[in-house]
């Protein structure tokens, strides 16, 4: 799965796939690159540099975008577009990715994220 972290060296928010090695920290692997020269149809992944960060920074990406087409990861704060609309962190509960406000992204055509 995606997901982005904070650098425990410079707090630099960087993306790539999350390993939890056994003293429980975290690491980030950035993609280098994809390619389907081996086979066309499952692409092959390089791995590129890995980075230590801050577990309590850790996000995943919730496979949604936002209205201005950023991606929107767990921890950040959104809201709908409309009037009225809840504002809230997004969260991973009980397998679907929510507002902490209980309604699910999935309900939202439009979100606009707040902050990280």
């Amino acid at each position: 799965m995606k997901s982005r972290g904070k650098t425990i060296e410079t707090g630099k928010l960087v993306y790539g796939y999350q390993v939890k090695l056994l003293d429980n920290s975290i690491i980030i692997v950035e993609e280098a690159a994809k390619t389907t020269k081996n086979h066309p149809h499952y692409p092959s992944v390089s791995l590129g540099k890995y980075h230590e960060v801050i577990p309590e920074s850790v996000g995943d990406y919730a496979g949604f975008n936002d209205c201005q087409g950023q991606e929107i990861y767990t921890g950040m704060k959104v809201k709908g577009r409309y009037p009225g609309s809840d504002v809230g962190t997004v969260v991973l509960a009980g397998g679907c990715f929510r507002i902490d406000t209980g309604v699910a992204l999935c309900n939202y055509l439009y979100l606009e994220i707040m902050g990280d």
